[in-house]
């Protein structure tokens, strides 16, 4: 796991996050894409889409690719870093990804994604605006309140090249935004797979 990845833990259950550092030299180009990407499926279906761009991560554009590449392999250490027994013979195996263009006003439903292990996010373009703003609930899946886990939400502000990742059974809403810009973000999904000869993840991160 990287050493500069923060854990936390909400209602005893891990939360991993880190700022990309290295995402602001490839920022302009990744939303670039992101952009074309969205406007090619908008003009396909005709229609407004909050949710675009399914299976990002094979997109074969070297500047999502590496994105994709680095959230990848940095959720595995995180992964490791949890559960390293497990990890011994079991992969991380990236194997869904969207785009989230949320104009201000925009909010989504309680979900989970609890046919994966694993589930993250990342935050590719959020206002600059000081003031920060909340980006992801998540709530407490324990119906009755304990002593440590007293809390019935937690929030987490939506911050610029901020990744989260978390458990992907724990119920979480995207509340809606006052940006003046939309917010786009990049969701993906994981599960652990026991070891196989095919390749677990897509390639170096640092090699593009």
């Amino acid at each position: 796991m990287d050493n500069d990845v923060k854990k936390e833990v909400l209602f005893a259950i891990p939360l991993y996050s880190k700022i990309l550092p290295k995402y602001y030299e490839n920022r302009k180009q990744i939303l670039e894409r992101i952009q074309t990407l969205v406007r090619e499926e908008l003009e396909e279906n005709s229609k407004n889409n909050y949710r675009c761009c399914e299976q990002l991560h094979l997109d074969d554009s070297k500047y999502t690719r590496w994105l994709m590449q680095r959230l990848a392999n940095i959720a595995a250490g995180c992964i490791k870093e949890h559960n390293a027994d497990l990890m011994l013979n079991h992969e991380v195996h990236l194997l869904s990804s969207w785009v989230n263009i949320h104009p201000q006003g925009v909010w989504t439903k309680p979900r989970t994604h609890s046919q994966f292990d694993w589930s993250g996010v990342f935050y590719a373009q959020v206002s600059e605006d000081l003031n920060k703003e909340t980006g992801l609930i998540f709530l407490n899946p324990f119906p009755h309140k304990q002593k440590w886990a007293s809390k019935t939400k937690i929030s987490i502000d939506a911050v610029d090249g901020l990744m989260v990742l978390f458990p992907s059974h724990i119920t979480h809403i995207v509340p809606p935004h006052k940006d003046t810009i939309n917010r786009i973000s990049i969701s993906f999904n994981l599960r652990l797979l026991p070891c196989s000869p095919i390749p677990s993840l897509i390639g170096d991160a640092e090699s593009v």
